[in-house]
């Protein structure tokens, strides 16, 4: 991919999830769509480790973003790789985060704004297990079915929590910083 940047979204996990992570191309002058390149997850590995496939991954790309769902036990993970990514995006999940994450990442979805490859089943399928719900107050509410596949969504949100850094109102995108890792 070269020295193009990329955005990474990563949802912690340490016991009964999958910690997931997407790397994400976003759209530049020479391709009008994001492109999931690659997507990880692993098993009951502690915080460390988690930084430290982050690390590895900023060694691969030229990783511009990083939004990381701190809610519980991403607050470990967040913690380690705050020193070597300050710019880190710490997203705190509740009712009314998720549903903007939800909504931007239909939206993509809707507009055919999204390449994933078509064998890619787990990502697939980890974003069919999103589904809207009301709240006892009535409100709309954003959900996520949890099975030995896909866990809870676990892939999904790392995309979406990559996808966050696209404006609601993507016109008015602000234009990607290019930095160049020396390696």
């Amino acid at each position: 991919f070269g020295n193009k940047p990329v955005w990474l979204g990563f949802d912690p996990s340490l016991t009964i999830d999958r910690t997931s992570c997407v790397v994400l191309a976003p759209p530049d002058a020479n391709h009008n769509k994001f492109r999931v390149l690659e997507r990880y997850q692993w098993h009951g590995k502690g915080f460390e480790y988690q930084a430290g496939q982050i690390r590895l991954l900023m060694e691969r790309f030229n990783v511009q973003e990083i939004a990381i769902d701190k809610t519980g036990i991403g607050n470990g993970t967040a913690e380690h790789v705050r020193p070597f990514f300050p710019r880190l995006k710490e997203v705190n999940f509740n009712p009314e985060v998720k549903a903007e994450l939800i909504t931007k990442g239909l939206d993509i979805v809707e507009t055919k704004r999204l390449e994933i490859p078509d064998d890619w089943y787990d990502l697939i399928n980890s974003m069919l297990q999103l589904y809207i719900t009301t709240s006892d107050g009535g409100s709309l509410a954003y959900k996520a079915r949890r099975n030995a596949e896909t866990g809870h969504a676990d892939l999904a949100f790392a995309l979406l929590l990559a996808l966050s850094f696209e404006k609601m109102n993507y016109t008015t995108r602000r234009r990607s910083r290019v930095r160049v890792n020396p390696r």
